[in-house]
């Protein structure tokens, strides 16, 4: 089936960071790992991401949206 660019970015990005792992190893890597959990890399960074919320047509409230004064721009 067809998958529209915008979504198949995201989804590879989503993939990009796709893990299984035990709670007690979740533990170990917020005390000793200096880079952020993969939840973290995808869920939060995509939050930020006004094409994100197009894409995927979120609304206001949306666990997956921010209100437009707390997102962050880079470029």
């Amino acid at each position: 089936s067809y998958i529209p660019l915008q979504k198949e970015f995201f989804i590879n990005y989503a993939k990009l960071y796709c893990e299984v792992s035990l709670p007690i190893y979740n533990e170990k890597r917020v005390k000793n790992d200096t880079h952020s959990s993969p939840k973290f890399r995808v869920n939060n960074i995509l939050r930020l991401s006004k094409d994100f919320e197009d894409t995927y047509s979120c609304k206001k409230g949306d666990p997956m949206t921010l209100p437009e004064n707390e997102r962050v721009s880079f470029w």
